[in-house]
């Protein structure tokens, strides 16, 4: 079946804060349509309980106006919210794409933690089948400036915010930050898209296999030729750039952004020529020069295409001159055939603040030792785990329980059995005998306390007097908890 003909599931999450190691999720909205974008069945929408030692963000509470203590009444436990989520993605997984809006950078990063610390599998759901909106938005305006219509932000700039866009383009959002109506707008947005123009949308489907995505890099880089790709910004007003494809490791691809303005080019060029001319080593170019390279991952479905293709308007010729120029520099670069060497490690936050705009104070998580549950990129744990993951996928408690009590005798690695402990504690305290429990509560403080500090540098800000004092109860509640 090809992409174009497959069911699409739209979804979005609200949640009590934007680090996707640490916070938790609010709420889970989802919608399935037809390939046609036609709503096919009633939206689902999840709460998430929160544990004891767990304080959300009030700067996040005051954008999506929800409080633990509505959740804490009309949600699941989070391992249960977890499951309800995992089915409702795997059912009919073949015929069914996921998308959201700006959820390759955020909401399915917070999946990916969700679904780790309650040990399903963090990545099957998206592999292969997962895009995002706000990525063919970034294509349609630097491809087709004018299919779409557009508000300003601060800066001049066109804003791909998902509420002025509606506002512009005449579709319904009736709440920005919930959840359900965020869908909704991404729908109709997606259905816009589509019927204006079902070239670039068909396009963008096919990215959805990291495969199209590697294929196409290669052979931009046997041709040397550059690829558009929404992915980074350019000179111009628009969100997206021609690149030239450097390097590849792994899922990841290395490119230089032809697009940058004129000081920052030059700046990043005579460093590069000055490297290639006191080193030989391919390894230790590419080190050096790693500042001056932007990262792409292909299992992001980025958005990429043919550097003609998105130079065939007649209004791009000035453009066209200088990439044609510019290229120039990269003709003994791409002698060197960097291509398929391992590069280094160098992430690229490509994160659209402009949509995610909570208003962080200055603050960090501490390196607790006991965060287990931001071990995800350590490795997944499902394959050294299957009997417990095969134990936890019927839900049944008195087994779960039952293999909670007999953890520490088992060959399990202390990153398991403590991520296990976790699960159990956070979701089944009834579980623990009352010697566990304390043990635990002494444990989770320092959790705790870490939330608190955050906590207590934003209630201070917050303006709404009824949403301060109902979080400020919520505080009171957990520090007796711990009491």
């Amino acid at each position: 079946m090809q992409n174009s003909d497959k069911d699409i599931i739209i979804y979005d999450l609200e949640t009590f804060g934007l680090d996707k190691e640490h916070d938790r999720i609010a709420q889970f909205a989802a919608q399935r349509y037809t390939s046609d974008l036609r709503e096919k069945e009633d939206a689902l929408i999840l709460y998430c309980a929160l544990s004891k030692d767990y304080l959300p963000s009030p700067s996040a509470c005051s954008i999506t106006k929800i409080t633990p203590q509505f959740v804490n009444k009309n949600g699941n436990v989070e391992f249960e919210f977890a499951k309800k989520i995992e089915n409702y993605f795997n059912r009919s997984s073949s015929s069914t794409l996921i998308c959201g809006y700006n959820n390759m950078s955020f909401d399915n990063k917070m999946i990916n933690f969700l679904f780790f610390r309650n040990f399903l599998e963090p990545y099957s759901a998206f592999l292969d089948r997962s895009f995002d909106v706000y990525t063919l938005t970034k294509a349609i305006h630097g491809l087709r400036s004018n299919l779409l219509k557009y508000k300003k932000n601060e800066e001049g700039k066109d804003s791909l915010k998902l509420e002025n866009l509606s506002l512009a383009n005449s579709f319904v959002h009736t709440h920005a930050h919930d959840a359900l109506s965020d869908v909704q707008a991404t729908g109709q947005l997606l259905k816009i898209i589509r019927e204006k123009d079902n070239d670039i949308y068909n396009r963008y489907l096919n990215m959805t296999k990291k495969i199209n995505v590697i294929e196409m890099l290669k052979y931009a880089s046997i041709t040397k030729k550059c690829v558009y790709t929404a992915s980074f910004n350019s000179l111009t007003n628009r969100y997206g750039s021609l690149c030239v494809p450097l390097a590849s490791s792994s899922n990841k691809f290395y490119l230089f952004n032809l697009s940058q303005g004129e000081d920052e080019f030059k700046k990043k060029c005579e460093k590069i020529k000055t490297v290639l001319a006191t080193s030989t080593d391919k390894q230790n170019i590419l080190e050096m020069i790693a500042d001056c390279t932007e990262t792409l991952k292909a299992n992001e479905a980025p958005f990429i295409c043919e550097s003609d293709y998105y130079l065939a308007d007649d209004n791009k010729k000035e453009e066209n001159d200088i990439i044609s120029e510019r290229l120039e520099i990269f003709q003994n670069i791409w002698s060197l055939n960097f291509f398929s060497l391992p590069y280094i490690k160098k992430e690229n936050n490509l994160i659209n603040t402009e949509n995610k705009t909570i208003n962080k104070a200055e603050f960090s998580f501490t390196d607790n030792i006991d965060n287990v549950e931001g071990t995800l990129y350590d490795g997944t744990i499902n394959r050294d785990a299957k009997e417990l993951c095969y134990i936890l996928s019927f839900a049944d408690k008195e087994k779960m329980k039952n293999a909670f009590l007999n953890i520490s005798k088992t060959q399990y690695s202390d990153r398991i059995k403590k991520l296990f402990t976790h699960l159990i504690a956070k979701n089944y305290p009834e579980m623990m005998n009352d010697k566990i429990q304390e043990k635990w509560k002494k444990t989770s403080y320092n959790l705790f306390l870490d939330y608190k500090k955050r906590f207590d540098l934003e209630i201070q800000n917050l303006t709404d007097e009824e949403l301060k004092k109902e979080l400020l109860d919520y505080e009171k509640e957990i520090i007796a908890f711990y009491s």
